[in-house]
């Protein structure tokens, strides 16, 4: 049943449709005047199921709270009857109306049969921002724990892994140092081998060199 129909109920009578009928209720059913159509309201989003907005539109969330409120006008008794939530959805229905004051007053014309009255506008206009302001109240504790699983830890990871990078960094300076004191002692062995080894071959020759002639002579005097 529309808002408008529940709120009308003890004064018109509405026919529901047959199951049967209720294929062809679109065809059928008659416009009904203004202060009988059903309530316009998009249906809300749940601030969960709701995209994160990267800049500052609240509209994101604010299906939260249009959710919050007709749960509780659905389901709680401090909210049982016409109320603020009801006026404001009539105020919707009049949108064709440009005068703001001439809506506002229509809108409660229409639903003072149903009994609303000022008082109770405002009552329970304050008892919604009650709830709000609850909600409001706990979500910093949800935020604190959101932002422990999506920043914080994240970057005590970061932490860490700089932590790391500085002391992979640290090692590699260390190796370098290592393989350039490696590359002086192997250039220092290299020239050092290679000297020993000319020289070894030097004297070897040389030596070589005086045999022969001893022998040459021994050879050529004996």
């Amino acid at each position: 049943m529309s808002i408008l129909k529940y709120i009308l109920s003890p004064f018109v009578e509405f026919k529901e449709p047959e199951p049967g009928e209720a294929a062809n209720a679109g065809n059928n059913t008659p416009v009904a005047p203004v202060n009988q159509r059903s309530s316009t309201v998009n249906a809300p989003i749940r601030a969960q199921n709701a995209p994160i907005s990267n800049n500052n539109d609240t509209g994101n969330f604010k299906g939260f709270f249009d959710k919050l409120i007709e749960e509780a006008n659905e389901k709680n008794p401090v909210f049982k009857g016409t109320d603020l939530k009801e006026y404001i959805d009539t105020k919707v229905e009049l949108d064709s109306i440009p005068d703001e004051a001439t809506k506002i007053k229509t809108a409660f014309n229409v639903l003072k049969r149903t009994g609303l009255t000022k008082d109770k506008l405002l009552s329970t206009g304050q008892e919604y921002i009650k709830l709000i302001e609850h909600e409001l109240a706990g979500i910093e504790g949800a935020f604190s724990q959101q932002y422990k699983n999506d920043v914080q830890l994240k970057e005590e990871q970061m932490q860490a892994k700089a932590q790391e990078i500085a002391a992979l960094n640290e090692k590699i300076d260390t190796i370098h140092q290592e393989i350039s004191t490696l590359s002086q002692q192997v250039s220092q062995s290299k020239e050092q081998l290679t000297t020993n080894k000319n020289q070894f071959i030097l004297a070897g020759q040389q030596k070589k060199s005086e045999l022969e002639n001893e022998i040459q002579q021994i050879n050529q005097y004996l």
